[in-house]
């Protein structure tokens, strides 16, 4: 009992930490005219507010949240550098009418952030496939610095 306890608590700074470094970083802002996951979570359409704070490593956990409509998830991405100098733009992976964030990439960095696919953007995939429905890997919106 005192493990979980242990656990728990050791999660929950992680967290009020995290939560205090992103209240410094005050990221970048994308209107976004579809709902859409991110994180495994469904979000409205809206402007968003999105905060990077890297965890070592390759590793940035990201802040995607919206004051207007009170929601916002965490999502955690990779770091890659294989295409320097690109603008500031969010990518979205659409089967029909579901949208995906797969990655971020900041003008300012040389890097972006990429983030797995989850179970519910392979599942959406497959049935898109299956019904022959377009399959749209790059559906682009800008990011305002």
């Amino acid at each position: 009992m005192k493990r979980i306890a242990t656990i728990a608590l050791s999660i929950v700074a992680t967290l009020l930490t995290s939560g205090s470094a992103f209240a410094q970083n005050q990221g970048v802002k994308a209107t976004i005219p579809f709902n859409f996951n991110a994180g495994g979570n469904w979000l409205p359409a809206g402007t968003y507010t999105i905060g990077a704070q890297p965890e070592g490593g390759s590793v940035t956990i990201l802040r995607v949240s919206s004051r207007d409509q009170k929601v916002g998830t965490f999502a955690m991405g990779v770091k890659d550098a294989s295409e320097p100098g690109r603008r500031s733009e969010m990518v979205f992976h659409a089967y029909g009418d579901q949208y995906f964030l797969s990655e971020i990439h900041y003008s300012y960095s040389a890097t972006k952030v990429c983030l797995p696919q989850s179970k519910a953007e392979r599942n959406a995939r497959k049935r898109a496939e299956e019904a022959k429905l377009q399959v749209n890997d790059n559906v682009l919106i800008a990011l305002n610095n």
